[in-house]
């Protein structure tokens, strides 16, 4: 990572974060919309374009517009609910007008944020039916390709992404994402830093370096390198200090470099405003590291609580999550195989036979999630809570060399892993 770096240009529509809305925000600006502000905040702009479909529901553009809205407060929110109100006005825009480039756009990020990534990957080949001359879509299907697992086929839609004109920041960002997809995370790093250089060089706005910053602290936190993380956590932060994904990166560095009490003061921060079963767990893990037993008991049970209204909503953003959960703190593992097996009905990469494999592992069936992992450990991605899972199912499936090669790699990356005198008995 370079040590400095030009401070980033203002603002504009164009939010590189989220290319999912692109599509909206140039709707948007073509209409007069205004995303933010004091005095049009989303609430009431939701209110105005959901009236307005109701008066009029063949106005295909506002049913648009209120899909775009919907992406935007959901993903601003963390309310899963938005995604499918996105996803059905995208629809309702698209029975008036079914070639509506942008709108085939926006229904394929509606999609992927419900982790519908074969239907999400549909729409977009719809986009491209549509209009073949145009990357965009290109970007969207390889992408929703690489989150199902289809690596092979995510590849070769790549290659027809850059070859009809990607913008090389969105090219680059793909890239690395690929290349963390493939285990290569040094390769996906180098391509942030082409993204950067591309920012410097084109005045992109300041969301493409937030982004590129944050996804590079995550990166480096799992390869271990607390520091330079920490200095990109930083670049990020300083651009837009609440930016809700750079502070759950923070709290998680923290947690891991031993800064247990940061890690509770970031992490309090985050559950209140989004009281996710994931982030109450992070808060209940720094709290024991901070050695405060009350309150990290009371930060599980709340956790318990959210994870036991996840089950019952059946929302298939939280199978994975949940999985995890109940092999582990929620003790049933029969039920974490049910959900590690819905999720990999939706996507099959690595992260979704690690669960299923851990889950299987914890339900005394090692050998059949051993059997899961295998194509896949010559490229897993750069993770040492993965390596130590991967690791510990190995071993109990009699694969002593490679799992005990995945826990050397996972204390490698993670010196201070909250588990890991259990797994230093492992290796002896």
């Amino acid at each position: 990572m370079r040590n400095t770096r030009p401070a980033p240009y203002p603002d504009n529509r164009w939010n590189m974060k989220m290319r999912m809305v692109r599509w909206l925000l140039l709707s948007l600006a073509g209409a007069g919309v205004t995303l933010s502000g004091a005095e049009d905040p989303l609430e009431n702009q939701l209110v105005h374009w959901a009236q307005r479909v109701d008066r009029d529901p063949v106005d295909w553009r506002a049913s648009a517009i209120l899909a775009g809205l919907y992406i935007k407060a959901g993903k601003e929110r963390g309310d899963d609910a938005c995604f499918e109100k996105a996803e059905a006005a995208a629809k309702q825009a698209l029975e008036r007008n079914p070639k509506a480039y942008d709108v085939l756009l926006g229904l394929a990020g509606a999609l992927s944020a419900q982790h519908k990534f074969q239907a999400a990957a549909q729409a977009a080949e719809r986009a491209i039916e549509v209009d073949p001359a145009r990357p965009d879509a290109y970007g969207v299907r390889a992408a929703s390709l690489m989150e199902y697992g289809n690596l092979e086929g995510a590849s070769a839609v790549y290659a027809q992404f850059k070859a009809k004109g990607a913008h090389p920041f969105e090219w680059a960002t793909h890239q690395a994402n690929f290349a963390f997809a493939i285990g290569d995370s040094n390769k996906a790093l180098k391509f942030l830093d082409k993204a950067l250089d591309v920012a410097d060089d084109q005045a992109l706005p300041k969301d493409a370096y937030v982004w590129c910053f944050v996804r590079q602290a995550e990166l480096l936190r799992m390869c271990g390198k607390y520091d330079e993380a920490q200095a990109e956590l930083k670049r990020a932060l300083e651009i837009r200090p609440d930016e809700f994904a750079g502070l759950v990166q923070r709290a998680r560095l923290n947690l891991a470099s031993g800064a247990a009490a940061q890690a509770v003061a970031d992490a309090l921060a985050i559950v209140a405003r989004m009281p996710h079963p994931e982030l109450l767990e992070l808060l209940a893990e720094a709290h024991e590291a901070s050695g405060q037993k009350e309150e990290a008991q009371a930060a599980w049970a709340r956790a318990k609580e959210a994870y036991a209204e996840a089950a019952a909503s059946d929302n298939a953003h939280d199978y994975r999550n949940l999985a995890h959960y109940l092999a582990g703190p929620g003790g049933n593992p029969e039920q974490a195989v049910a959900f590690a097996r819905k999720d990999l009905e939706l996507r099959r990469d690595a992260y979704a036979f690690d669960a299923l494999a851990w889950a299987l592992h914890k339900a005394g069936k090692s050998a059949e999630g051993a059997e899961g992992l295998r194509p896949f450990l010559d490229r897993l991605p750069e993770d040492p809570e993965l390596f130590a899972r991967a690791g510990q199912v190995l071993l109990a499936a009699g694969d002593r060399e490679a799992g005990r090669k995945l826990l050397k790699r996972a204390l490698d990356l993670h010196p201070r892993h909250p588990q890991r005198a259990e797994l230093e008995a492992l290796l002896k």
